[in-house]
C-alpha cells in the first residue's frame, strides 16, 4: 500500500502525506494488489464492510456510516423517460457523504497517534471532521469562512471544536490543514461507488450526476470505478455528470463558490478519460429542484444537492441523456442541516450575513433585548435610550425590517390596550444566531 502523486509518480509508503514533496500535486491511496472481486466482511456494518480496500486500521472511529439506500423515482422516471434512481447521502450520521470520509481518515490519523487536526470549512466539512474527532476523543480547529450557514456553525461547536472566523487570514497561511482531497479522505468516499455496484450488480447505471463542489467527492467516484472496472464488476462506460452553479447560484451558496474547486487537476483527471460532463444550473433552477425532491420524491436536500436534478433536466432538454437511460442522482446532503435558509428561499431572495460583521452594533442590541422580551417598536426605541443608544425612531424601523428580511426577528400584530401593537420577536433562528456568536467570542 502507498501513496502516488498524480503528476511526477512519486511514490511513498507513508500515509500521513497530504502533497506529493516534488512537485506539491495531489497524492492518491494505492493498494499493491486489487481484488479480483470486491470482497466484502460481512460481519461489518456500513463502510467497514469494505475494510480489505482501507489500509489496516486498528482505531475504528464509527457513527454509523455508509450502506445508505438507493431509491427507484418513480414520479421524476415518468416525467423525464428515464430510470431516475436516488442515493441518499443525507442519512449518514451528520447528514453528508462527507462523514465516510471523516470516519475513515480520523481513525487512521488516532492509529498513528496524532491528538489534534486543523481544517476549513464552509459547512459539511467541519461539521463531520469534529463529529469524528469527538467521536475519537481528539481535539480540532476549524476556520469557518465567515459566511457559514450558522446552523452548521451550531453543530461544530456542540461537537466541542475551536472555532475561528475567516479565510485568507488563516488558511492561506496554514499548511497543516486536512482537506477533502487527502488520500486517506477520499478512500472513505469512494465506498459509495461500491455500494452502487452491490446494488445494481450488472445493470450500472449509464449517468452519475452529483455537484463538483470541491471536486474530491467526484473524484472517488471515478476511482473507485476504475478499480471496480479491473475488477470485471463494472463492464460498461459510465459517465460522471458534474453539476457546478452560475455566478449568480455560487454567490448566494457558498458550499457552490467555484474558488473552492480546489481538486481541479483531480477533475480534469476524468475530463482526459472522457467521462466527464459539466452543465451548469442558476438559483432559480436549484430552488425549483429543491421543491421537486421534496413534493414529488418525499426527500429534503440542501441546496448543493439539488443542483444534481437541475443539471439532468437541462441535459434531457438538450437531447444529451438518450431516452431509457439509467440515472443515478446523488443527493450529497439533508436539508434539515440547511432548514433556515430553505425557509428564506421559499420567501425572499437568500441573504447571508457574516458572524457579527454586517449586522452591526445597534441591530446586535436590539436582538439581545428582543431575547429578553418580545416588544414593540416605541417600547425597544425606549429601551435603546436606556443604554445610551440614541436613535430616531424611523432609523430603529429601518433595523427591525432589515431584521426581518435576515430571519431574525418576526413580526405579530397583537391587540394591547385596545389598541393594535405590531410586536417584534426573536426568532429560532435569531437565537441560534445570537448563542452562535457568543460560543464563538468564548
Amino acid at each position: 500500500m502507498s501513496l502516488r502523486c498524480v503528476n511526477c509518480k512519486f511514490q511513498s509508503s507513508d500515509l500521513l502525506l497530504k502533497r506529493c514533496p516534488n512537485c506539491n500535486s495531489f497524492l492518491i491511496f494505492e493498494l499493491d494488489n486489487i481484488p479480483s472481486q470486491l470482497v466484502v466482511e460481512e460481519r461489518e456494518i456500513g463502510i467497514w464492510r469494505y475494510k480489505h480496500f482501507f489500509p489496516k486500521i486498528n482505531s475504528k472511529i464509527s457513527l454509523g456510516e455508509g450502506k445508505t439506500p438507493i431509491l427507484k423515482a418513480q414520479r421524476l422516471s415518468k416525467e423525464l423517460g428515464l430510470k431516475v434512481y436516488l442515493k441518499n447521502e443525507g442519512l449518514n450520521p451528520t447528514g453528508t457523504f462527507m462523514d465516510r470520509g471523516s470516519a475513515i481518515y480520523v481513525s487512521f490519523l488516532k492509529d498513528k497517534g496524532v491528538k489534534e487536526v486543523k481544517c476549513f470549512t464552509t459547512g459539511n466539512f467541519g461539521c463531520s471532521i469534529a463529529a469524528y474527532m469527538s467521536r475519537a476523543n481528539l481535539d480540532c480547529e476549524i476556520f469557518v469562512h465567515e459566511k457559514v450557514n450558522h446552523f452548521k456553525l451550531l453543530q461544530m461547536i456542540w461537537f466541542g471544536a475551536k472555532i475561528k472566523i475567516g479565510y485568507n487570514k488563516f488558511v492561506l497561511n496554514e499548511t497543516n490543514l486536512i482537506t477533502q482531497a487527502d488520500p486517506l479522505f477520499i478512500e472513505g468516499l469512494k465506498t459509495q461507488m461500491y455500494e452502487i455496484v452491490e446494488y445494481f450488480k450488472e445493470e450500472i447505471p449509464d449517468y452519475i450526476i452529483l455537484p463538483i463542489g470541491s471536486g474530491a467527492n467526484i473524484y472517488s467516484y471515478f476511482k473507485a470505478y476504475k478499480e471496480l472496472n479491473k475488477m470485471g464488476l463494472i463492464k460498461k462506460r459510465v459517465l460522471f455528470i458534474g453539476a457546478k452553479p452560475n455566478s449568480d447560484a455560487a454567490k448566494s451558496f457558498i458550499d457552490l463558490d467555484p474558488s473552492f474547486l480546489y481538486c481541479e487537476s483531480l477533475v480534469k483527471e476524468i475530463e482526459r478519460e472522457n467521462l466527464l460532463i459539466e452543465e451548469v444550473a442558476s438559483k432559480e433552477e436549484m430552488i425549483n429542484a429543491m421543491s421537486v425532491f421534496a413534493k414529488e420524491e418525499g426527500i429534503l436536500v440542501e441546496p448543493i444537492s439539488s443542483i444534481a436534478l437541475s443539471v439532468l433536466y437541462k441535459l434531457r432538454n438538450k437531447h444529451k441523456i438518450k431516452e431509457g437511460s439509467r440515472v443515478l442522482i446523488v443527493l450529497t446532503g439533508s436539508g434539515l442541516k440547511e432548514i433556515g435558509n430553505i425557509i428564506l428561499l421559499n420567501k425572499r431572495p437568500i441573504k447571508r450575513i457574516k458572524l457579527g460583521h454586517e449586522i452591526g452594533f445597534t441591530k446586535l442590541k436590539i436582538l439581545e433585548l428582543l431575547k429578553e422580551k418580545s416588544m414593540s417598536g416605541y417600547e425597544l426605541w425606549k429601551k435603546l435610550k436606556e443604554i445610551n443608544i440614541n436613535i430616531k425612531l424611523a432609523t430603529l424601523y429601518e433595523h427591525l425590517k432589515d431584521l426581518e428580511d435576515l430571519n431574525l426577528i418576526s413580526s405579530n400584530i397583537q391587540i394591547i390596550k385596545n389598541r393594535k401593537a405590531n410586536i417584534r420577536s426573536l426568532t429560532s433562528f435569531g437565537e441560534k444566531y445570537l448563542e452562535t456568536l457568543k460560543r464563538v467570542e468564548q
